[in-house]
């Protein structure tokens, strides 16, 4: 049985204050300084990886979404493919055969996904503030999905001959944008900064 005076080795002491707010916010604010100057998030490299990564999760959640949102609408469930396969072919989506459509429309969608999702990485990579606020980054990613709605569906969509995309309803294409493309990445890249502050 332990004598008074015998040392306590594993015995933690509490100081009055040692946990104060002002402590633990600058202890929080040197753990968000330390993932912002990580190296992982440096050089092209970084960007490319989680772009084409984040980009790709968001291409398919994107892509689900207008599948199941097509039947909704009483469309077929594969006609978001004709949709995707008339960006690079140019031709009207009912004019496509499912068997061009699936194939080509599947690369055309992943490959902007994924170019989209490299540029969002490297305003990650740039921006202080993405690289250590999941909120931020998550609603930063959000308007980026608004942002290629408005521009590929409001501004491009007519002067570079493909008109159908803005002869639709607004609205379906402004949801899969802006719930089902932009969080998805940022969520993704949210998660990554949990994961590099371990």
């Amino acid at each position: 049985m332990a004598r008074r005076g015998d040392a306590w080795p594993d015995r933690v002491v509490w100081a009055p204050g040692a946990f104060s707010k002002r402590a633990w916010s600058a202890e929080r604010k040197k753990e968000r300084m330390a993932v912002a100057t990580r190296p992982q998030a440096s050089g092209a490299g970084w960007a490319v990886k989680h772009g084409v990564i984040g980009g790709a999760i968001a291409g398919i959640v994107f892509a689900l979404a207008e599948m199941v949102g097509s039947v909704l609408m009483g469309m077929p469930f594969l006609m978001p493919f004709q949709l995707f396969a008339s960006i690079p072919l140019g031709i009207p989506p009912m004019d496509i055969a499912l068997g061009t459509a699936i194939p080509v429309g599947t690369v055309a969608h992943m490959l902007l996904s994924i170019i989209y999702g490299v540029v969002f990485a490297l305003a990650v990579q740039n921006i202080a503030l993405l690289r250590t606020s999941g909120p931020a980054t998550i609603i930063a990613a959000t308007l980026f999905g608004i942002a290629l709605w408005f521009v590929n569906i409001n501004v491009l969509a007519v002067p570079i001959g493909r008109p159908w995309f803005a002869m639709g309803p607004p609205i379906p294409p402004f949801i899969y944008h802006a719930i089902f493309f932009g969080p998805p990445l940022g969520l993704y890249f949210a998660g990554q900064q949990r994961f590099a502050s371990r």
